[in-house]
């Protein structure tokens, strides 16, 4: 059975849709419990697998320890932590209580996650973990530091767990989209903003969940999933070659359209 966090809307619902057609068993995981209830009839409706549910809020400890010990009755056999959301905003306006739970949400609920479920990986010498990074996770993404950080933080966290449990058959992998078109995050910011510049770097739900499959099916699967244009292939060497690069790019590509998103989060809140 594998675990899917994130799972009651946008990728993580089309992902469960998909996962269950290729006929896995899953456990599903988000905050909305009807919505996660919702899902779950339509998948068994078509497919004949098991499908469990449980509702969380990964950003609260309360709420993910709780869940920590619903995880040992079952027998789980890959985890995928797709949960996780932006906000993009100036650092120095952004709510303490905000960048707390940003922060446990998109890092600290996958390292307890992975901690709880590694002794039964270890035990059968078996097991997957993917983390659902961002293109964030790889490149500095001003007005929203703390996310790449936690994006970053993930993508670190699982490539140190597969260089420390190498030979023990466990894989461990990061997917990296960048703005994703039509269930992600990114609808919101076109809203604002329009579309993200072309080097930015931009994917599909299809792509993303194409990447999950992948590395799902692989009897080796790559460490890292880039799902994106693959014009951001070579900028990414580029950049982390070159730091000033990096700063440069940055500031040239991203600023301007990720200060429109925020200034929008900014008048958004003040109108709360």
């Amino acid at each position: 059975m594998l675990l899917l966090t994130g799972a009651s809307r946008g990728i993580g619902a089309k992902l469960a849709v998909k996962l269950a057609e290729l006929g896995y068993d899953l456990l599903l995981v988000a905050r909305n419990e009807e919505a996660l209830k919702q899902l779950k009839l339509e998948i068994q409706k078509k497919y004949s697998v098991n499908i469990q549910v449980i509702s969380a809020d990964l950003s609260q400890s309360t709420s993910v320890l709780q869940l920590l010990e619903k995880l040992e009755s079952f027998e789980i056999s890959g985890v995928i932590h797709n949960a996780g959301v932006d906000a993009f905003q100036t650092f120095d306006t952004q709510d303490l209580k905000g960048l707390e739970d940003n922060l446990y949400l998109n890092l600290t609920a996958p390292m307890l996650i992975t901690r709880a479920l590694m002794p039964k990986f270890l035990s059968k010498q078996k097991g997957i973990v993917i983390g659902m990074s961002s293109l964030a996770g790889l490149f500095p993404t001003p007005y929203g530091a703390h996310y790449s950080a936690a994006k970053s933080g993930l993508w670190a966290f699982i490539q140190a767990l597969a260089i420390e449990y190498d030979g023990n058959g466990i894989h461990f992998c990061t997917i990296h989209p960048g703005f994703v078109h039509g269930d992600g995050m990114h609808e919101a910011h076109k809203a604002i903003a329009g579309d993200a510049p072309f080097f930015m770097g931009g994917t599909t739900t299809e792509t993303v969940i194409q990447k999950v499959i992948t590395a799902l099916q692989s009897a080796s699967p790559s460490p890292v999933y880039i799902a994106n244009r693959f014009a951001v292939k070579p900028l990414l060497i580029l950049t982390h070659l070159f730091p000033r690069f990096a700063k440069w790019l940055s500031t040239k590509m991203m600023k301007k359209y990720l200060a429109k998103v925020a200034h929008s989060s900014a008048i958004d809140g003040q109108k709360k």
